[in-house]
């Protein structure tokens, strides 16, 4: 009996101990664990830790392996925010490099087309001014074929320009005051190459001011020996008019000099200067001067102002260069034809928003000024009309819906909507209609359902009433034209495409 008391007594006291140790493992040590940790070996330790203490101490290694796995998950979260944020600064780095190397490509980009726009707009290469057959058509519901020669760098040079033309020969002079020219003979082929006339235009105008705005110049003509261009005179910064050059003709070389400028400084470069020049009777020549904006951005009356040649035309003698006013109260005329047969000029004008005209003045003379009535009157309205009042400005223009009813010259034909108009011709021939007054008029625009893009065939009876008007379908915005009797077709300079337009009449 005293052998069972003593084994149970000697088993509770291990299952105590091995509670005490156990419940102690992983923890705080206390004293009495220290006194003991202190006896035992190392290895001993580890021996009971795996045999003798074995759950308890997989519950340590458990909470350790969690706890490890806890600071893993940790460490491994911030190496996925770090490696995101390396990749993004990665990416970041690329965009940037990226970025330099657009930025590096635009600049040359840049660099390469100046110097490309440079040479266009010299026009340094004669095979830049080869002109290919790139249409040939009938125009629809018309009596007329069109022939397209085509030189996309024209459209690069101005891209406006103007004919002319020279005993046998065509001329073209670009809006940066480049001229060339092909005979006649040669325009009948599938392409020709106009060749360039060197001159010293250069040194009227500034080279930057031409990069800068291109279109510099505005009309061309020859006459006899000598060719006269016109063209937007920078003086300064401040001080913008319309001037005309003059050269003897010659092949080799034109070496111009200045022929006529208004000399009234407007501030800024505008876009309603007129400018076309024609040739006119008792040795002169005639001039179309816009009104440069006057009454819509300047707000004066200048073209009702005779004190002014802004809103004139005006007639410059070849020899002494005296001038003299014959009309008034433009407001942009662009087209201009002088019928020396029967004294009459013919003038096409940009209105407002609508309104463009077609104006004649019968028998000029500078006794008798007429005034075309801009901008007291206009069928038109201000741009903006009718969500800007500007009532303003209708104060100062009134832009009244009838010239008669107010002293002044009507149109002979208005056109509301716009139609962008450009030169005007006079010619009965092209058409066989020589019992009547035959016009033709170019329109620009971008609406060929308004005429636009359109050359406009108007038909005037012996009173120079309108008796007819038909619209030829283009498709490009007609710049300039030029009838050449020698071949009867009319020449079209077309703007969007770079094109000269040789039009031919199917009914003669």
């Amino acid at each position: 009996m005293k052998k069972i008391l003593f084994f149970l007594i000697l088993i509770i006291t291990f299952f105590l101990i091995y509670f005490f140790i156990s419940s102690n493992i992983g923890t705080q040590k206390n004293k009495y664990i220290n006194i003991i940790d202190d006896l035992l070996s190392q290895k001993t330790k580890n021996f009971l830790k795996e045999t003798i203490f074995v759950f308890k101490y997989q519950k340590v290694l458990k909470k350790e392996i969690s706890d490890r796995d806890k600071i893993i998950a940790h460490k491994a979260e911030i190496i996925i925010n770090n490696e995101k944020k390396i990749k993004d600064l990665e990416n970041n780095i690329i965009e940037d490099k990226n970025l330099q190397i657009v930025k590096k490509k635009n600049v040359t980009v840049e660099t390469d087309l100046k110097e490309l726009k440079t040479q266009i707009i010299d026009l340094v290469n004669d095979d830049s001014l080869v002109f290919e057959l790139t249409d040939e058509s009938l125009i629809e519901d018309s009596n007329f074929k069109i022939k397209k020669y085509t030189n996309p760098n024209l459209r690069l040079t101005g891209p406006r320009a103007y004919f002319a033309s020279f005993k046998n020969n065509l001329l073209l002079i670009t809006g940066s005051g480049t001229i060339m020219y092909a005979s006649f003979d040669e325009l009948e082929s599938d392409n020709f190459i106009l060749k360039r006339i060197p001159s010293n235009f250069r040194d009227f105008v500034d080279r930057e001011y031409i990069y800068e705005k291109q279109s510099i110049v505005v009309s061309i003509f020859s006459n006899k020996n000598k060719i006269y261009v016109s063209y937007i005179k920078k003086l300064n910064d401040e001080c913008y008019m319309n001037s005309v050059l003059v050269s003897e003709f010659n092949f080799n070389k034109l070496n111009f000099e200045e022929f006529f400028a208004t000399n009234e400084c407007t501030p800024s470069y505008e876009n309603t200067v007129g400018g076309n020049i024609v040739n006119y009777k008792n040795n002169k020549i005639l001039i179309v001067i816009g009104d440069w904006h006057s009454y819509e951005k300047y707000k004066i009356k200048k073209p009702q102002n005779l004190d002014s040649l802004i809103g004139k035309i005006i007639s410059v003698d070849k020899n002494t260069k005296d001038f003299e006013i014959l009309s008034m109260g433009h407001r942009n005329p662009q087209g201009l034809f002088y019928d020396v047969i029967n004294d009459v000029i013919f003038i096409s004008e940009h209105g407002p928003q609508g309104g463009d005209e077609i104006n004649i003045n019968i028998n000029p003379n500078s006794n008798n000024i007429k005034n075309y009535g801009w901008a007291i009157s206009s069928y038109g309205e201000h741009y903006g009309f009718p969500d800007k009042k500007k009532e303003d400005l209708y104060e100062l223009a009134p832009l009244n819906k009838s010239h008669k009813n107010f002293g002044f010259i009507e149109p002979t034909k208005y056109f509301t909507p716009s139609i962008a108009p450009s030169q005007i011709i006079k010619t009965e021939e092209f058409s066989n209609k020589t019992e009547k007054h035959v016009l033709y008029l170019g329109a620009m625009g971008n609406d060929i359902l308004e005429g636009d893009l359109s050359l406009h065939q108007i038909i005037l009876d012996a009173n120079y009433l309108l008796n007819k008007h038909s619209v030829i379908p283009i498709g490009d915005r007609v710049r300039d034209i030029k009838y050449i009797r020698d071949m009867n077709k009319i020449f079209l300079y077309l703007e969007t495409s770079g094109s000269i337009g040789i039009l031919e009449s199917i009914s003669n």
